[in-house]
C-alpha cells in the first residue's frame, strides 16, 4: 500500500509518502520564525515533489492522509481542503489522522507527550503512556470527532477526551458521531459540578481527579512538610470540585498541612471546606506574594 501524507497544522508544510516497504519520502518546506507559512502555494509543489523522488504516480497512491490538527486554523483549512480535493478526484480514500498523533508516534515507546506551538503563548498537547491517549477538543464536535478517530487509530486501550473546558454537550455529540473507537475505553474528563450525559459505554470522570491520579500526587504528598497552593479567587466552587479544592482535601487526608495564597478570598467563614486550609494568605500584588512567601518560609 501506498499512502500520500499532507500535514499542515503548523507553519512548515509537510508532505510524504509511505511506501510498500515501509520506506518513508518527505518534502518539506521550513518557513521563517515568526512566519505562518505558504501553505496555498507550497503544499501541491511539495506533494509533486515527493512523488516524483518516490518513483510514485498519482495511479499508484492507494490513499491519503491528512493532518486535522489540532494547528493553525488557516493552514488546516488549506491542508484538508486541498486533500480532500484530491481524494475526490481521484477516488481515493481519506484518512483523518491526528497532528499531535503522528508526533507521538515517531517518539517510540513510553510515555509520550506531544505539543504544538498554538501562539499567543499557548499551546496544543496531548499525552500517550503507551495504553492511554489523551484528546484534546477542537472548536466544534465534528473537528473532536476527527481527532478521536485519529487517536484510536493509533490502538489505545482507552481514549480520554479532556472536555472539561468544552463541556459534556460537545463530549457528547463528539463521541456519538466517532463511535466506538476501535474498541476502545472511552472516557470523559468533566469539570467541577457538571451532570453527565453520555452515550451509553462512557465513562465520566472528575479532570482533576483523573489528573491528580496520573501524577500520583498521594505519594508525593506522603513525603511533603506541607502543601502551598495557590488561585485568584478562593470561594466555594474553587474548594468543591476545583483543582485547588482537590489538593485540599487530599492533603489532609495525607496528614499534610495545606495553605493557599489568593488573589481575593471570598470564602464563607461558616463553609466547612475551610477547615481543609491551615492557613490563608491573600496576595493581590506582586510585593504581596513577597509578604505571603515570607510568612510561609516556615513551611516552604
Amino acid at each position: 500500500m501506498i499512502v500520500a501524507g499532507i500535514d499542515t497544522a503548523t507553519p512548515a508544510t509537510v508532505t510524504g509518502l509511505l511506501l510498500p516497504d515501509g520506506a518513508v519520502v518527505e518534502a518539506r518546506d521550513e518557513p521563517e520564525e515568526g512566519s505562518r507559512g505558504a501553505h496555498a502555494s507550497r503544499l501541491l509543489v511539495l506533494l509533486e515533489r515527493a512523488l516524483d523522488e518516490g518513483g510514485v504516480a498519482w495511479a499508484d497512491v492507494d490513499r491519503i492522509a491528512v493532518g486535522v490538527g489540532p494547528g493553525g486554523f488557516t493552514g488546516l483549512r488549506i491542508g484538508i481542503a486541498t486533500a480532500r480535493a484530491l481524494a475526490q478526484a481521484r477516488g481515493l480514500p481519506l484518512v483523518p489522522v491526528s497532528s499531535l498523533a503522528t508526533l507521538a508516534a515517531g517518539a517510540g515507546d513510553g510515555a509520550v507527550a506531544a505539543v504544538i506551538d498554538a501562539r499567543r503563548g499557548e499551546v496544543f498537547a496531548a499525552a500517550w503512556d503507551g495504553a492511554t491517549a489523551l484528546v484534546e477538543p477542537a472548536a466544534t464536535p465534528e473537528e473532536t470527532a476527527e481527532r478521536l478517530t485519529a487517536a484510536a487509530a493509533t490502538g489505545p486501550a482507552v481514549a480520554v477526551l479532556a472536555a472539561a473546558d468544552a463541556g459534556v454537550a460537545h463530549a457528547a455529540a463528539a463521541l456519538e458521531a466517532a463511535g466506538d473507537l476501535a474498541g476502545a475505553r472511552r472516557v470523559v474528563l468533566t469539570g467541577p459540578g457538571e451532570a453527565p450525559d453520555l452515550p451509553l459505554g462512557v465513562l465520566a470522570e472528575r479532570g482533576t481527579r483523573f489528573v491528580l491520579d496520573a501524577l500520583d500526587l498521594d505519594a508525593d504528598l506522603r513525603a511533603a512538610r506541607a502543601l502551598v497552593v495557590g488561585t485568584g479567587r478562593l470561594d466555594e466552587r474553587a474548594l468543591r470540585g476545583a483543582v485547588e479544592g482537590e489538593l485540599a482535601v487530599r492533603a489532609r487526608q495525607a496528614g499534610v498541612p495545606c495553605h493557599a495564597v489568593v488573589g481575593q478570598n471570598a470564602l464563607d467563614l461558616f463553609s466547612t471546606r475551610i477547615l481543609d486550609l491551615q492557613r490563608i494568605v491573600t496576595a493581590s500584588s506582586a510585593a504581596g506574594l513577597e509578604d505571603a512567601s515570607a510568612g510561609l518560609a516556615d513551611v516552604i
